[in-house]
């Protein structure tokens, strides 16, 4: 309608000029013509004036014309961006079913997006992100451009069922795909965890995006990882699995199982002055009392005739660093009075465990006075003990919630109450050998 009013403007701006024309030419000039027996007398600008008006006729009547032929095609692409709008109504439920978790609606929709939508690969595209059934994500498996998605579903779906086999195949395909997707990677990683297969799991792990795919665990699982291929490698191969478990230390320095490990790997091979230095420097760097223990175990079986004053120098050269600490004070008054009442020396051990008391009133300090009163032959102080014993906490180390975590590790990959193939114990028996050598 624009278009036609600027037409009537440009033909009334045309006649305006013409009559202008007219009007202040002395001589504008006459025209003669014969049309059917008839004569036409007039002027040459009017003639130029009728041949511009037809042309914008013709121009104007032409569009007119095209617009009229042009409906058929009109009405088809309204249709289209009606269903089009349709569509992308329905998607927009569908992410608000997604959000809200509403199976039933994202069926619902998944079928409607299938009707909807002409273009059949993305009808079975978005209809499997809806609602991904077996039958849809195959569908996607047929297909090239559509195999990526349909395999990160089935293994979505098997992860669901803790089918970690079907994760593995569906994980490697789709990497075949995507080689660097981080929740493929992530999914794989996760399959040979739970299939016991370490060894893949620490191939993949230079691969992962590991603060995104293991979040604030990621240096737990990396040692945890390099602990149980040492673990596999024990037998076969002790040196191979004495870096592996350096490794696991250094990718998360107070991982305890790690440093137990490699002082009974060593031990096991005869180096027991090797294994003494191992125990000693990861005390230093997280003092617990069950490495202290190991520690001390190894001492007396490196020298078990050494005289009681040169093994309270040793306990002494390696404990007296920490006694002053404001909070590790009391591991090394602890270790420092269990070596004393070992050594025959009861004055000492109360001091030390007097000095653990006051700074952390735990059940161990608790019942290590306890014994060392009972020993004396007071049984009420050792009743009294023990009394406060019941109602005091437990003994608080550093590294407790790195074995917390390892703890759930093993929890959740199943590795607690049952031997895999590569050699992995339940978590008492691990440690109960770790500590025994």
């Amino acid at each position: 309608m624009t278009s036609f009013f600027r037409g009537l403007i440009y033909i009334a701006l045309i006649a305006g000029v013409i009559v202008l024309i007219q009007n202040t030419m002395d001589e504008p000039g006459t025209v003669v013509m014969t049309w059917y027996g008839y004569e036409i007398t007039t002027s040459m600008a009017f003639i130029v004036a009728a041949f511009n008006i037809a042309l914008i006729m013709a121009f104007y009547v032409g569009r007119l014309v095209a617009f009229v032929l042009d409906i058929p095609n009109r009405l088809r692409s309204y249709a289209s961006h009606r269903q089009d709008r349709k569509a992308l109504a329905l998607l927009a439920q569908g992410v608000d079913a997604l959000t809200a978790g509403d199976g039933k609606h994202q069926e619902r929709l998944a079928l409607q997006l299938t009707k909807a939508l002409p273009n059949e690969e993305l009808a079975i595209t978005l209809a499997a992100h809806l609602n991904p059934t077996a039958e849809r994500l195959h569908l996607l498996l047929a297909k090239p451009e559509t195999a990526f998605m349909g395999h990160v579903g089935l293994l979505r779906e098997a992860a669901a069922r803790d089918d970690w086999a079907g994760v593995k195949f569906h994980a490697e395909a789709a990497l075949k795909k995507r080689a660097n997707s981080p929740i493929v990677q992530k999914q794989l990683f996760e399959a040979h965890l739970h299939t016991g297969q370490f060894e893949k799991s620490l191939s993949l792990l230079p691969k992962l995006r590991k603060a995104e795919a293991l979040g604030s665990k990621a240096m737990l699982v990396e040692a945890a990882v390099y602990l149980h291929v040492a673990i596999a490698e024990k037998a076969n191969n002790p040196t191979t699995a004495l870096r592996q478990a350096q490794s696991a230390q250094k990718a998360c320095p107070h991982f305890v199982p790690a440093a137990l490990f490699r002082a009974s790997t060593l031990l096991g091979l005869g180096k027991t002055a090797p294994a003494e230095r191992v125990l000693s420097e990861f005390w230093h760097t997280c003092p617990r009392y069950d490495v202290y223990q190991k520690w001390w175990q190894t001492i007396k079986g490196e020298s078990p005739n050494m005289a009681n004053d040169k093994l309270w120098k040793k306990v002494s050269q390696m404990l007296e660093p920490k006694l002053s600490h404001p909070d590790e004070g009391h591991i090394a008054a602890l270790c420092a009075g269990d070596a004393a009442m070992e050594l025959n020396d009861p004055e000492r051990a109360r001091d030390m465990f007097m000095k653990a008391f006051r700074q952390s009133a735990n059940k161990t300090v608790l019942r290590k006075l306890a014994l060392l009163e009972q020993r004396m032959g007071d049984e009420a102080a050792a009743s009294d003990w023990l009394l406060q014993a019941m109602e005091a906490p437990e003994l608080a180390q550093p590294g407790d919630k790195v074995l917390a975590a390892y703890q759930e590790f093993r929890q959740q990959y199943g590795l607690d109450g049952k031997t895999s193939n590569a050699g992995l114990e339940s978590t008492s028996t691990t440690q109960a050998k770790l500590l025994a050598g």
